[in-house]
């Protein structure tokens, strides 16, 4: 990717790049921190950014590099970005569904569930079924009064969370697996929208 960047940047001074990783920086293995500061040397410094304060419906905190913005101003700018309060998981769930309460607080990420008060965001979307939020009482869990089951968020309801269109991974050849897994590696389009426009308007 660097090597990428470098040979882009050297047929076009103006190329423009926005880079997306998890924070490795909050794993404490021996190995996943020599990669992450090898990241950091050759990219430098970084955003740190959870889509919830971007007006996600769940928690998705990423490392983010880009040249299109001064690292300063991203800051600055995120710092006095508040997420709506009125925003609530209860309303872009499918038909018939209720969710979880907020029963405890998701950190390091951004506070956007209150304990006691009705849930603001989900946790981190995986890309793999069985994780530890959808197990028990976990906080994903959307109860279906309809066949009165628990059940992990539907792809419709995840890609309303992160800001797609409904259906934007529907095909007739992809399984409700594979839609979740794809929303699961992919980018937030709240933070990449909120990214994009913070370096646009500082121009």
């Amino acid at each position: 990717m660097v090597r990428l960047i470098t040979w882009a940047q050297s047929i076009s001074p103006t190329f423009g790049y926005v880079i997306e990783n998890t924070p490795s920086q909050l794993d404490q293995r021996e190995k996943v921190q020599e990669h992450y500061t090898l990241v950091k040397h050759y990219l430098g410094e970084l955003l740190l950014l959870d889509a919830a304060q971007c007006g996600s419906y769940a928690h998705q905190l990423r490392n983010w590099w880009t040249n299109l913005a001064p690292l300063s101003v991203l800051q600055l700018v995120l710092k006095y970005t508040i997420k709506d309060p009125n925003l609530q998981v209860s309303h872009i769930l499918d038909d018939q569904s209720s969710c979880q309460p907020v029963t405890r607080q998701e950190k390091p990420r951004f506070p956007a569930n209150k304990i006691g008060k009705p849930r603001g965001v989900w946790p981190t979307f995986v890309s793999f079924p069985g994780a530890h939020a959808f197990q028990g009482d976990g906080p994903d869990l959307v109860y279906r009064h309809v066949s009165a089951t628990w059940d992990e968020p539907s792809p419709k309801e995840r890609e309303r969370a992160m800001g797609f269109q409904v259906g934007t991974t529907s095909h007739t050849k992809v399984t409700r697996l594979d839609r979740n897994a794809l929303l699961g590696r992919g980018m937030d389009l709240n933070s990449l929208t909120w990214l994009l426009v913070t370096c646009v308007y500082q121009h």
